[in-house]
């Protein structure tokens, strides 16, 4: 399978995950490229420090939340402990202010999850809000 749903790229030392695609292929792709980079930053001694990232759901739109939580759960339970995650994401579509406050209350209990949404045209904005952490 070509793993081309999911591109990485660091600003300022601020992975963003930029999603193509919307499909259960692409989240899972996401989640294999995203071991890879926890496990960078656990490897770099970072495992008790906040891993801030950007996922760009502007091309592709949100994906589906049932599917997310299903598939996410192997990977988080993977790392011991897993560490604290700061998310912006970054989408044309403000009304994902739903979605992303049903994440938050979904992962409330287990996770230390901070998440944030932006305007693609706020890039910079989440990027700062990252770097502030």
């Amino acid at each position: 399978m070509a793993e081309d749903f999911i591109t990485i790229e660091q600003v300022q030392g601020i992975t963003i995950y930029r999603f193509r695609a919307k499909s259960r292929d692409a989240y899972d792709e996401y989640l294999r490229k995203f071991k890879v980079e926890m496990q960078k930053h656990v490897d770099a001694g970072k495992q008790d420090q906040p891993y801030p990232y950007i996922l760009d759901v502007s091309q592709s739109g949100m994906f589906s939340i049932n599917y997310m939580m299903q598939a996410t759960k192997p990977v988080i339970a993977s790392f011991d402990p897993f560490p604290e995650n700061y998310i912006a994401y970054v989408t044309n579509n403000m009304n994902d202010l739903v979605l992303i406050n049903l994440l938050n209350g979904l992962t409330a209990r287990g996770f230390a999850h901070k998440r944030k949404l932006f305007h693609i045209d706020d890039i910079d904005k989440a990027i700062e809000w990252l770097k502030s952490i």
